[in-house]
């Protein structure tokens, strides 16, 4: 492959999903069930199911060998029951962007587990631009 062609692809990956390609998934908005656990699984790990990466990147425009430069990510966290099976769900995040979104994820999963946030309100932070929420709450310092 082109050099060129790789790097020019990579650019593109996009900083935010895009809300028609994107618009996001969700699969429940019952508490007991995204906080259960089931024979000992919790939610997120009983609901990976996408497989289709090469899906995902043709949708925005991205060669196959852009793969490795981004996550397949899901809009919605599957933790807070955004629905993994759906291709309305998922985006291509450059990696060095899914790290700090996955610190929010985690955080937005055990805060509506342990009562702190309500599940439809960390589901709409998702649902809509979660940066603004995420940069109010990261924590301060260093």
């Amino acid at each position: 492959m082109n050099p060129l062609i790789l790097v020019a692809s990579l650019f593109m990956a996009p900083l935010f999903p895009n809300p028609i390609l994107t618009p996001g998934a969700v699969a429940t908005t019952d508490i007991h069930e995204v906080c259960g656990r089931v024979a000992g699984l919790t939610y997120s790990r009983r609901h990976r199911v996408w497989h289709n990466k090469a899906e995902t990147l043709a949708k925005y425009g991205l060669l196959p060998s852009a793969a490795h430069a981004v996550e397949d990510d899901d809009r919605v966290p599957v933790c807070l029951g955004g629905n993994n099976a759906s291709p309305l769900n998922h985006w291509p995040e450059p990696w060095g962007d899914a790290r700090k979104k996955d610190h929010f994820e985690d955080w937005s999963c055990r805060a509506v587990c342990t009562g702190h946030i309500p599940l439809a309100t960390a589901q709409g932070w998702f649902l809509g631009d979660w940066r603004p929420e995420e940069a109010r709450r990261a924590p301060k310092g260093n």
